[in-house]
């Protein structure tokens, strides 16, 4: 079983959750050679995995559990998706910075319960309330841009108006990659007045050529939909991310805000 965690905690120590399922021993097979867990205990009945201080256990059951979604903390998301994506993880959402100071993303395993790993995104530049314009969207973006290093992707700046109104773009090494929630905004995804206004802008939709590819692999003015929402690269073009900001707000929230809320992080 997994050693106390080092963080000497006052009182609890560990939880962990008892999933139903209706083969235990290819479960707990799952979790040791794709997510990298341990097994040191386990028949065809019950099991119990762990890695450093998380633990999940496992019971025979007639049923597959439904509805169940595991959030594990982890301390480098982006490495622990690289390591359990070479090993075949079934990837329903790929690693993403989220407006509520979260990074995460999210495998299935084999009975279908969703395994989201995130961690907490630190040292933010500003979260300032500033008047909406042209100009000072562009001085995010730079602001946002200055702290690339290059070969590596950077942080985020988020621009919103209020907690369902808001764009997105993260820093890639190819550049501003814009990231549309399926869920959360006002205005998912998945509605056309999304894509229209990219493709207004002469962006093009395409498709990743295999599950091992990620939206960062994206060339300029190129777009693609996936199950988490809507991926477009924007290069360094800070003027037609600018333009797509504000258009945005305008045509797809359907307002320009008179003030606009600017949370860059790195």
């Amino acid at each position: 079983m997994p050693e106390l965690p080092t963080s000497n905690p006052k009182q609890f120590v560990q939880g962990a959750p008892v999933l139903h399922v209706q083969d235990v021993l290819a479960t707990a097979a799952f979790y040791r050679d794709v997510l990298g867990f341990a097994c040191d205990f386990g028949d065809d009945t019950y099991a119990v995995v762990w890695r450093d201080n998380s633990a999940v256990h496992f019971v025979k059951d007639g049923t597959s559990p439904r509805g169940i979604h595991l959030f594990q903390w982890v301390k480098d998301v982006d490495a622990y998706y690289a390591e359990i994506l070479d090993r075949g993880a079934n990837v329903t959402k790929q690693p993403t910075n989220q407006p509520y100071g979260i990074r995460e993303f999210s495998v299935s395993d084999i009975n279908g319960v969703n395994i989201i790993s995130l961690v907490k995104i630190s040292s933010p530049l500003n979260n300032d309330a500033m008047p909406f314009s042209n100009d000072t969207v562009v001085a995010a973006l730079r602001k946002l841009v200055a702290t690339r290093v290059p070969g590596s992707s950077g942080g985020f700046v988020i621009f919103s108006a209020n907690d369902r109104e808001y764009v997105q773009f993260s820093l890639e090494p190819a550049g501003l990659m814009l990231f549309w929630p399926a869920e959360g905004p006002a205005v998912p995804a998945r509605d056309p007045r999304v894509t229209d206004l990219l493709r207004e802008l002469s962006f093009h939709e395409v498709e990743l050529r295999s599950k091992s590819d990620r939206p960062s692999t994206l060339n300029y003015r190129a777009y693609v939909k996936l199950s988490d929402g809507l991926y477009g690269q924007f290069g360094d073009d800070i003027e037609l991310t600018e333009r797509f900001t504000t258009m945005a707000f305008e045509r797809v929230f359907g307002h320009l805000t008179a003030t606009l809320n600017s949370q860059i992080e790195v």
